[in-house]
């Protein structure tokens, strides 16, 4: 019924006014809907666990409830569960405006996947060269609408068979609210056998908020990092420890036993960490490839640090800066640099190139030519040399800039840099 004060367990009370949906849904006579009430706030995991538990059909479709459907979304999504029970599937996801409720509804063809970084935040990368390959290969002139292998899903949308999802062990209901439960899975179902595909041909429409309307049960950053820790206890091994270097704050953090979902591991033999990133995800780095990483330090200018100014995730071609070094046991994002064995020089989430005008720039990490992206620390001399190039990363005259050259090496102390940690060969 309509406008009801409800009193949830912990307190909290909620205005509930499900009313008019009801009698909107109650039109539609071929198809019985049921609903079912907490009696408690769970949170998401908890809440769609019990959810399951309640299902009969032979697939489950999760959507947000600030969702809306476009036509024949159904019919594409649940084909791929069709021909193989381990597929998940997600929809394209259609921005609904917050505050005009308008629909923006793109016709071009799909171009992104889902993933997360090494601190475990899901972001958008361009589909990879060997996936487009694939489908091209697979699916003909119908290639553009066929299912897109993405590395991790959303969260908030998506298709399972119903036995399958209780098979691959669930939600971790130990998380709280929201967030990492949607790496938890991807990892969970890539790992362990299933296959996790976006559907361009399913359009859903999602109102991204601006804000909750809801608490976190406390702090929102302390929330998401527990459900964090308790992923990269399960599934990193031993990038585990990777993750505290990124993470300090975490590593004294009480997630709780995780020993229930490492047994679920166990059970279902799924593969490590390493095949992982190795095979699906092409974005992440694993801490056993690194060479020189952590805190970019300036020699010239004491306290100064590389930092990607919040640039990283803007657009393609930005430049990198410095920065005053943040406190190393605080959240370090922005300047987490990292040289990989290989020479890739790279942020989080970015790899470095250098353009025309000699400047750094951010560009995705895979499908480039990597003879531009390759620089070698001199550890004796602390000077980053871009190896096409020969010229030397370089912080400029004065100490805080907005974007680094290379330049030819002189030697000065505004060329040298050094690394919080560094592979001793």
């Amino acid at each position: 019924s309509s406008g009801i004060n409800a009193e949830y367990g912990d307190g909290s009370v909620w205005k509930e006014s499900i009313g008019a949906m009801k009698a909107e849904a109650d039109k539609v006579k071929d198809v019985p809907i049921r609903y079912y009430r907490n009696t408690t706030r769970g949170g998401l995991m908890r809440a769609r666990t019990a959810a399951a538990k309640f299902a009969t059909g032979d697939i489950m479709v999760y959507l947000d409830s600030h969702c809306e459907v476009l036509p024949g979304w159904l019919e594409p999504l649940i084909e791929p569960i069709y021909r193989d029970r381990t597929a998940v599937t997600c929809p394209i996801i259609d921005t609904i405006e917050w505050d005009t409720m308008n629909l923006l509804s793109g016709k071009a063809p799909m171009s992104a996947i889902g993933s997360f970084n090494v601190l475990l935040n899901y972001n958008w990368y361009p589909i990879p060269r060997v996936e487009q390959e694939r489908r091209r290969r697979e699916h003909g002139s119908h290639w553009q609408i066929s299912p897109i292998r993405s590395p991790a899903m959303a969260g908030g949308l998506f298709a399972i068979n119903r036995e399958y999802f209780h098979e691959l062990g669930e939600y971790d209901t130990q998380m709280n609210v929201w967030g990492g439960e949607n790496t938890e899975i991807s990892l969970r179902i890539w790992t362990c056998g299933g296959s996790l595909l976006f559907t361009p041909c399913s359009k859903v429409g999602h109102v991204f908020r601006h804000g909750y309307p809801y608490d976190f049960q406390g702090d929102h950053f302390e929330t998401v990092l527990f459900n964090y820790k308790r992923v990269a206890k399960v599934w990193m091994d031993d990038d585990e420890e990777f993750y505290y270097k990124l993470r300090p704050m975490a590593r004294n953090k009480d997630v709780g036993s995780v020993s229930a979902r490492s047994a679920i591991r166990r059970n279902l033999q799924c593969r490590p960490y390493e095949w992982y990133v190795d095979e699906i995800a092409p974005n992440l780095v694993m801490e056993k490839d690194l060479l020189h990483y952590g805190q970019m330090h300036s020699v010239g200018y004491d306290h100064y640090c590389v930092d990607h100014l919040g640039n990283e995730m803007k657009g393609h071609g930005l430049s990198i800066g410095t920065y005053p070094c943040h406190n190393p046991d605080s959240a370090i994002d922005n300047q987490f640099m990292m040289i990989t064995n290989d020479g890739i020089f790279r942020t989080i989430d970015r790899c470095l190139s250098v353009n025309h005008q000699g400047v750094l720039t951010l560009v995705h990490c895979y499908d480039y030519d990597e003879s531009e992206l390759k620089f070698k620390y001199n550890v004796q001399e602390k000077t980053i040399v871009h190896v096409q190039s020969g010229r030397c990363v370089d912080a400029g005259p004065k100490s805080m800039v907005t974007s680094l050259s290379v330049t030819p090496c002189t030697g000065e102390e505004r060329q040298q840099w050094t690394f919080t940690y560094n592979k001793i060969h």
